[in-house]
């Protein structure tokens, strides 16, 4: 169980850093990550299935009808209903699992609908290996159902939506036509690994143009010491057993040594401090930003546990004994890292 949750913490840290110098992918751009479409090939750059034929499903003529699943985020399927409308000129109307099965029904997520279940039966035949996630859309002559993978930072979601748009305004999918029309599968971390260097080459760029050559290459020198070395380093320190971090990897492996208190605030607080969260920002009433934090981006389970830790761990007075530093050394918790 340890290590389950150990593994599962340096996941998200290795998706956090990659994160901390890109934001989250939108339902507006596609970026095509690692990954391997329903052919079977390979590439760091990603496949997909061949666009449908023109001339189809989605017509000015009739109707149309969006039915949000489960597991959609009803902000991109608003977006999804602009693009629609937008495209064909048409108001889509949204309905549910309640409502009459109509024809020209775009279903996105997981549905009761026969058609949905379809789909989701395909994605599963599709992915191959266990660690890929990805989408299918999948028609049955006369509506669309879109499955994909959930992930935390809905990476099949956006995309598997981008590339409907992109299929209605090439002109639909084929009438008539059945089975999946488009697929794609990912490796969530070379997806994102992707997306960073992309993103990291035009800052560099940028950097040059205004510091010089001499002064990037410094900076660039010092950027390399972020590797995938540190995140193992720092989720290590946390006891997934206690619910909290020690202050070195020497204390961890010393016995008498436990995790205390101000390492993990020190720990929680690197989170926020090193950029890991800022794909989290947020926008505030008064117009400015509200800083992403470690709060928004560690798991529920483990914010609880490291809760529950502490508060176990408190003195009346809010003293703390901090075995790491040597029996008998309490310390004052100082304010905790903005949650």
């Amino acid at each position: 169980m340890k290590a389950i949750r150990l593994t599962s913490l340096i996941i998200t840290l290795i998706i956090l850093m990659l994160l901390s110098v890109s934001c989250g992918n939108g339902a507006g751009g596609s970026t095509n990550g690692g990954g391997n479409s329903s052919d079977g090939t390979n590439g760091t750059g990603g496949s997909e299935t061949p666009d449908a034929e023109a001339d189809g499903i989605i017509r000015e003529d009739s109707e149309i009808f969006i039915l949000v699943g489960e597991g959609m985020d009803r902000e991109i399927a608003n977006g999804i209903y602009s693009s629609v409308a937008a495209l064909t000129e048409k108001l889509p109307e949204f309905i549910s699992d309640a409502s009459e099965k109509h024809t020209q029904e775009i279903i996105l997520g997981n549905s009761e609908r026969e058609l949905s279940k379809s789909a989701y039966r395909k994605l599963d035949r599709l992915r191959g290996e266990e660690s890929k996630v990805g989408y299918v859309i999948y028609t049955d002559g006369s509506s669309i159902a879109v499955a994909f993978d959930e992930d935390s930072d809905n990476i099949p979601m956006n995309e598997a939506c981008d590339k409907l748009l992109s299929l209605i305004a090439a002109g639909g999918v084929e009438a008539k036509k059945k089975g999946a029309v488009a697929s794609e599968f990912y490796d969530v971390i070379e997806y994102l690994q992707e997306r960073e260097d992309i993103k990291t080459a035009v800052k560099w760029t940028d950097l040059e143009l205004t510091a010089g050559t001499e002064m990037t290459e410094a900076f660039k020198s010092l950027y390399s010491l972020y590797k995938k070395s540190l995140v193992l380093w720092f989720a290590d320190l946390y006891d997934p057993d206690i619910g909290g971090f020690y202050y070195s990897n020497s204390a961890r492996n010393t016995m008498g040594f436990l995790p205390d208190v101000d390492s993990t605030w020190a720990a929680l607080g690197f989170i926020t401090a090193t950029g890991m969260a800022d794909f989290a920002d947020k926008p505030n009433p008064e117009g400015g930003v509200d800083e992403g934090s470690y709060a928004d981006v560690i798991p529920e389970s483990m914010q609880k546990q490291i809760v529950a830790w502490i508060k176990g761990s408190s003195e009346p007075q809010r003293l703390l004994l901090s075995s790491s530093m040597g029996q008998g050394a309490d310390r004052r918790i100082s304010e905790p890292p903005r949650p």
